[in-house]
Order: C-alpha cells, then structure tokens, then sequence
C-alpha cells in the first residue's frame, strides 16, 4: 500500500498532504501535513511527512520552504529527516521540544503570538492546563481552518480491522473526539476550558488534524461538543 496520498488544495494557497498508510505501533494512524503559501512565496509546512523526492519536488513547483513547525513535543517523527531536506528553512518548536528531541534544531519557540513571518494570516494558540504537550494550535484565516495535531482524532472506517478495533477500545473511534489521554494529563481545567474557548473565539468551520480524517465543515460544533466535558 502507497502509504501517501496526493496533496490535496484546500484554499488559495492552502493544502494538506495525508500519509492515510503511516503506522505507530502497528496501528494505520496515518499522519497529515499542513502547507500555507505566505505572501512572500515561501512555504509553511506544519508537521512535516516524509521528505521523499516526490515531496520535495512537488512543494519545490509552489514555492521555497522556509518554515517547518513542531506543533508539540512528541509530533516529530519526520521533522529530522525534514530539516536535511530544507537545510535553510527555520524549524519552529513547540517549547520542550528541543529538549525533547536534541536531534533538532529548533531555532524559533513557538508561544501563544504569531511570529512577524506569518501574522495576520496563520494565528496560534499555545495550549494551557495540559502536562507535557504543549501543544500550539493555528488558524489560518482566509480558507477559515483550525488545525490540530494531538489533541483531537477522527477515524472513520476507512481504517483497517486491528486500528478501528484498537480505536474503538480507546473509545475513539467513528466520532470526532478529543483524545481520552488528556484527562489524565490535565492538570488545570479552567487553563484547558479557556485555551478551547479561545480557540472557539476563531471565525473557523474546517479543522485539520494530525491524525484521523479532516472536518471539512461544521468544525466549530465539532470541537465544542468534544471538548464539552471540560464544563
């Protein structure tokens, strides 16, 4: 099986490009990179797939890649293998992340503002009330998209047996839902229910995910009702 899928446009200046066959302990989690075209030309790539020569040659034809960004501490499986394929680009990290992966050159520590390269079109937030993640959510304005990396899932049936089982079991599976792992995590609800209502805040109805299959509207109701627990 071709582990990736093609890069799919979005919105003016706006793709994903989904690896729907990457595994994590067995399991088809599949992984999806977000690509931004900034009004420089240059490119952003949040969560990086596999730089293989089709890769690099196809985001070569949209423009330079200058940005790659870490979204949390332990989404990094390909942002090693990404910083040799663009030498020059600046790897910005979720903070923790080059402590975490000393592998890494993190040159920028992504915190709850925007940095001059992308203001004004790609907003973030940096996620409070949850040990160790340190998860950086973005909205990019014009195409109206939330994207997550860890903290939501949705896995429809397009997934084999043993993953919509094990996904079932984890009481994910068929819904879009915040992830089970982060009760055990959160050590301050109220930071984590302002960090959502902040991130609700967004005039948003896509939400992108880093696993699982995109929300290509509706996004807002999705992510209130899977973080309704938090009230």
């Amino acid at each position: 099986m071709n582990p990736f899928a093609a890069l799919r446009p979005l919105a003016a200046d706006f793709w994903e490009w989904d690896m729907p066959g990457h595994r994590y302990g067995g399991l088809q989690l599949g992984r999806r990179m977000t690509i931004a075209r900034l009004p420089d030309g240059t490119l952003w790539l949040h969560s990086p797939i596999k730089p293989t020569d089709d890769v690099r040659t196809t985001l070569a034809q949209l423009g330079p890649v200058a940005h790659l960004v870490g979204p949390n501490v332990f989404h990094d499986a390909f942002l090693t293998d990404a910083q040799r394929a663009w030498p020059e680009a600046t790897l910005h990290g979720a903070p923790g992340l080059a402590k975490a992966n000393k592998n890494l050159r993190v040159t920028d520590t992504l915190t709850a503002n925007a940095p001059p390269a992308w203001s004004g079109i790609i907003d973030q937030h940096l996620i409070q009330g949850i040990r160790w993640l340190n998860e950086v959510v973005f909205f990019h304005r014009a195409s109206r998209t939330v994207i997550f990396t860890d903290l939501v899932f949705n896995f429809g049936p397009d997934r084999d047996v043993i993953t919509r089982t094990a996904m079932t079991l984890y009481g994910i599976q068929g819904r879009f839902k915040a992830d089970p792992l982060l009760r055990i995590l959160l050590n301050d609800r109220a930071a984590l229910r302002a960090s959502i209502d902040h991130i609700l805040s967004w005039d948003f109805d896509r939400v992108i995910l880093g696993h699982g299959n995109t929300v290509e509207t509706g996004g807002e109701d999705a992510v209130r009702t899977a973080f309704a627990y938090l009230k």
